[in-house]
């Protein structure tokens, strides 16, 4: 079974780079190169199985190469196989399918040329289009963060059998915070278990796959300590299918998603996926969200694996809260400019999918959640 944390360990990696101001090698690495290794070529070149006997996760890696010999050549752009696979001008065309950009190109051009720099697993410091709070790289239970860790669920590890219904994921936070199946185990429950695939969609990591009716939702009486305008960051590794038509499917969150009358501020914390022209969204509930208005790089969110994270510290949804997709991060975004008051039920804590009859599910396979306390400055 492959081990689901060196995503997210990337992911914080990258992110946590994404947040901070420079022009080094090491920076252009972490913001123009690795999150496309990770997106486009870890699923076929990373661990397990892999193709033509190429792996991407290193340096060493590449320089080594695979059963056609070295994938790059430090300095020489003219001699790196991999960069004629990417210019789609070579028998070898990579990716095969959906070629990268011109100025994904471009930018491994570059690299390449310039030495091929891969920095150590370590946070760097990099220009960025909106100053968030950062995070450095670190397991999700870390010296340092555990102590705001709220919920950790992770499929890898676990005891179940593949093909298997997930009746119950375990918190993996030490904070007991489990989430069931709710239909006929939370007050008002409507969600069906997801199933366990042991060599998911997520690049063949364990994971939970969802369907629309799949919902889990936790304990109220251990919900997390998050409400008012506190700030928190959050984590899901997923690759979603579907979400519902003219609706958004929502991943995972917690609060109050339905109060009896709107608010008129946002009273929960969801991170969803919008049906048209799929991007990420802050749902608050009653419409009180917020979102940004493409992804990092203007293509849709379904079908793809996805890093998520949302961070917020204090103040309203549109001014404070930032999205970031596999370590790169989204434009501003635009919406509610209430300061939020996060509320919390006393028939449901964290969730997920279709927890209840007013919470909308989505399709696809989730490898892990993480939630903090923190925005992790």
């Amino acid at each position: 079974m492959k081990p689901v944390q060196p995503l997210l360990f990337l992911a914080l990696m990258t992110w946590a780079a994404s947040l901070q101001a420079d022009d080094s090698p090491e920076a252009f690495f972490e913001s123009s190169i690795r999150p496309v290794l990770i997106e486009r070529c870890f699923e076929c070149h990373g661990q397990g199985d892999i193709e033509s006997g190429l792996r991407i996760d290193s340096r060493e890696a590449l320089l080594a190469g695979g059963d056609r010999g070295p994938a790059i050549v430090a300095g020489d752009i003219n001699s790196s196989l991999l960069i004629q696979a990417i210019r789609h001008t070579h028998e070898l065309k990579m990716p095969p399918e959906s070629p990268l950009s011109a100025q994904q190109v471009s930018d491994f051009e570059q690299w390449i040329d310039a030495g091929a720099r891969w920095p150590e697993y370590a946070g760097v410091r990099i220009r960025a289009a909106h100053q968030v709070p950062r995070i450095d790289a670190m397991p999700p239970d870390s010296t340092g963060v555990k102590d705001a860790l709220q919920v950790w669920l992770k499929a890898d590890g676990q005891p179940w059998q593949d093909g298997h219904p997930v009746q119950l994921w375990q918190d993996s936070s030490g904070r007991g915070h489990d989430l069931a199946a709710t239909a006929g185990a939370r007050i008002g429950g409507t969600g069906q278990p997801g199933w366990f695939i042991a060599g998911s969609l997520i690049n063949g990591f364990p994971a939970v796959r969802f369907e629309m009716h799949t919902g889990l939702g936790g304990n109220a009486v251990t919900a997390p300590d998050i409400t008012g305008d506190a700030e928190f960051t959050m984590f899901v590794v997923a690759r979603i299918e579907a979400v519902p038509v003219d609706s958004d499917g929502l991943l995972a969150g917690f609060g109050d998603p339905a109060p009896s009358a709107n608010p008129g501020l946002a009273k929960c914390a969801i991170i969803g996926i919008t049906d048209a022209n799929p991007r990420p969204i802050f749902v608050g509930g009653w419409g009180n969200d917020a979102a940004p208005t493409t992804s990092p790089d203007a293509t849709p969110t379904n079908g793809r694996v996805l890093i998520i994270a949302l961070t917020k510290p204090p103040g309203s949804l549109a001014a404070t809260a930032q999205f970031h997709l596999n370590g790169l991060p989204t434009c501003s975004l635009s919406g509610s400019e209430v300061t939020p008051d996060f509320g919390r039920r006393d028939d449901l804590g964290f969730f997920m999918g279709h927890a209840r009859e007013w919470l909308r599910g989505f399709e696809g396979d989730v490898a892990e959640v993480a939630l903090y306390n923190r925005a992790h400055r």
